[in-house]
């Protein structure tokens, strides 16, 4: 797909907020970055982390914090091996719809991603494993839900590799 027939993503003002309240701040496309394929801009995101001030283990945003706290809690013994990748602004929320995603290390060929939204017509059309609004990080069953959910299709991965992990159901 050349860049040329891209536009930039339109989200409503509540889509940016949601955005700058999850990862302490927000990306305009001033200018549209080429192309590249899912897993080539999957390694971009995680190679550029550092540059763009952000700390995958350690989030510095409330929200970020609150579901990787929750996540952790379903995670059990991965709960150190738990990383955030921000995706703003990047091919992959350009080109695949994606604003950030999860993963355990060292297993970084399996990603659990999402696309943080209020505009809940996207769910139709949505790319990422999770359209992730506002209400569901501020309401605490639903963060909870959304966090075991996380938990559950991260072991996937080692589970798929005969590693057995274990999920905690509260």
């Amino acid at each position: 797909m050349p860049a040329a027939e891209v536009q930039p993503k339109k989200e409503d003002g509540n889509g940016v907020r949601l955005e700058e309240d999850f990862f302490g701040f927000s990306a305009s496309f001033t200018s549209v970055p080429n192309y590249s394929n899912f897993w080539a801009s999957v390694q971009l995101v995680r190679e550029h982390q550092s540059n763009i001030g952000w700390n995958p283990i350690q989030p510095s945003a409330k929200l970020s914090i609150m579901l990787m706290r929750e996540i952790r809690r379903y995670l059990g013994r991965e709960r150190s091996n738990l990383r955030l990748c921000c995706a703003l602004g990047s091919q992959l929320d350009l080109y695949h719809g994606i604003d950030g995603f999860f993963y355990l290390e060292p297993i970084r060929n399996f990603i659990v991603s999402f696309d943080l939204s209020e505009n809940w017509e996207k769910k139709s059309t949505q790319k990422a494993h999770f359209l992730i609004s506002r209400g569901d990080l501020l309401n605490p069953h639903s963060l909870s839900s959304l966090a075991q959910n996380i938990a559950k299709r991260l072991t996937l991965a080692k589970k798929r590799r005969g590693i057995v992990l274990e999920v905690r159901v509260s």
